[in-house]
């Protein structure tokens, strides 16, 4: 496991799955690797943490929602993998510079 492991990760798992209520241990295990070793590959590919790197996704997948469905924002926070449409608020603004509406 390695690199190649972390980047069809990302690339594939995540996508599917972005609305799981994913942990740091859970995304390594998918990987075949411990928390630090793919957390360190996460860095090295994305330059973020596992972390951040998805919530950025959950991010942009609320966005394309919001672009082109008529669903709540309330649906898309959830759609993303967001506890509540408030907390998703916070975070939509945090990386967009704007609200989700």
């Amino acid at each position: 496991p390695g690199l190649h492991a972390v980047r069809r990760f990302w690339e594939s798992e995540i996508p599917k799955r972005v609305e799981h209520p994913w942990t740091l241990d859970e995304m390594a295990y998918s990987c075949g690797l411990g928390r630090s070793a793919f957390a360190a590959k996460t860095k090295q590919l994305h330059a973020d943490s596992p972390i951040r790197k998805l919530t950025r996704m959950r991010v942009e997948k609320a966005a394309a929602l919001l672009r082109t469905t008529r669903l709540s924002v309330t649906d898309i926070a959830h759609r993303c993998g967001f506890a509540s449409s408030q907390h998703f608020a916070t975070v939509f603004a945090d990386y967009r510079g704007h609200a989700p509406t």
